[in-house]
């Protein structure tokens, strides 16, 4: 075949395609054909992305050092973990169907022993506990934080204020703030500002306790 008679081709060839653009002469490769995620890939990807979103409301939220601290010496980064902790707590729609399994912070330090959440008569809430004498790396400045979040596609914590309850004080007093009082899914969890590490939280359904 002459180069010339190149020159006059048009369509597909193959695995590649000739087309004229603007007076000049192109041969493209066909794209390669795909196919349509199956359901779990779908699931997989809703998932992800709210994992994804999840990991934005703990930045926001102040709480992701602690995750940056969790990864210190390993492989994995921060979003690595968060997305291997809570990745359970999300169904194939991408919403949390499970509160409990969440996790707004890593396991670094223990928590306290006998954790208990109850209402006061005033509408706050006392939450008590036991310090135990071997606690590897708690101390007794420790500060709790509280946090509360909604439903199942309000991916951000919204932080309650405890004053400044620590771990020995053994008890905290609370009220939920105006603008989450209709909140029902309550997370507390004890942090160092030395070390910059903080216990796994622990879970409350205030629906159940009320």
């Amino acid at each position: 075949m002459k180069f010339d008679s190149f020159l006059d081709w048009s369509g597909k060839v193959g695995n590649y395609v000739i087309c004229t653009y603007r007076g000049k002469k192109y041969v493209r490769r066909r794209p390669r054909k795909t196919t349509p995620p199956s359901p779990r890939q779908r699931a997989q990807r809703e998932r992800m992305a709210s994992v994804g979103s999840f990991y934005t409301a703990l930045k926001s939220a102040g709480l992701y050092p602690y995750w940056e601290k969790a990864a210190e010496g390993q492989l994995s980064h921060g979003y690595n973990l968060i997305t291997r902790e809570n990745m359970p707590a999300f169904q194939a729609d991408g919403k949390i169907c499970d509160f409990s399994k969440l996790q707004l912070t890593p396991s670094l330090l223990p928590l306290p022993d006998h954790l208990q959440l109850s209402k006061r008569p005033d509408g706050s809430w006392l939450l008590q506990w036991t310090n135990s004498p071997c606690m590897p790396g708690a101390t007794n400045e420790d500060f709790l934080r509280v946090f509360l979040m909604g439903d199942a596609e309000n991916f951000t914590p919204v932080p309650v204020d405890s004053g400044s309850a620590c771990r020995e004080d053994n008890e905290a007093t609370f009220a939920l703030p105006e603008k989450a009082k209709d909140y029902s899914h309550l997370y507390v969890a004890f942090c160092s500002q030395a070390s910059g590490k903080c216990s796994r939280c622990k879970y409350f359904d205030l629906e159940k306790l009320a």
